[in-house]
């Protein structure tokens, strides 16, 4: 391995996830700098482990190797032309943004969706975009859904998994930012939204 960052990221396997943009690539290169955070799409908080030329298929590229938080037995290689909208590119949330994040999640609006297709659909979307906004409205209307429901009803499995999927990849972004534990989140943001 050759990253341009002088620094080893502990390596057990490597999956290439890049996007390619069409010919020629999609004209802008990203601007990562070596040793920051962001986050990636469903792969949650990453820290920016280096730089280096690969080729996957017949081309060759430049890639940064992102490294997700908490799993460091997992590189991943972003093409330095990627579009950041398009991989679901964006930066970490700061503590400012999760607290007002935290706040207005009370008068978010529920939107439960009774096509169960259309609604794994909708919810797998938000889940790949990485949108924490629409992450914590998806998990709130899960939560009132699920209220709704009487006589010991669970929600379905799929709905379960996804709340699972949606849940990890937030309060990972939380646990990092805020310093606390994965367990601690909800609580944490319930004592916020009270």
């Amino acid at each position: 391995m050759n990253l341009h960052s002088g620094e080893k990221c502990g390596i057990i396997y490597t999956l290439n996830v890049g996007f390619v943009c069409g010919i020629g690539g999609c004209g802008s290169v990203l601007n990562l700098k070596i040793g920051e955070h962001v986050h990636y799409g469903t792969h949650g908080v990453c820290r920016v482990c280096g730089k280096e030329s690969k080729t996957f298929g017949r081309s060759q590229r430049m890639y940064y190797a992102l490294q997700p938080v908490g799993r460091e037995n997992i590189l991943l290689y972003l093409p330095e032309d990627a579009d950041p909208e398009q991989v679901h590119l964006r930066p970490v949330l700061s503590r400012e943004e999760i607290l007002e994040l935290i706040r207005e999640s009370h008068d978010m609006e529920v939107r439960w969706i009774s096509d169960s297709k259309q609604r794994k659909e909708v919810f797998s979307g938000i889940i790949r975009s990485g949108d924490a906004r629409e992450l914590f409205r998806m998990l709130k209307t899960i939560r009132t859904r699920q209220a709704e429901l009487t006589g010991g009803k669970q929600l379905p499995m799929s709905d379960q998994e996804l709340r699972q999927s949606a849940r990890r990849q937030l309060y990972s972004e939380l646990s990092y930012v805020l310093g606390i534990e994965e367990k601690d989140v909800f609580a944490f943001i319930m004592s916020v939204a009270e």
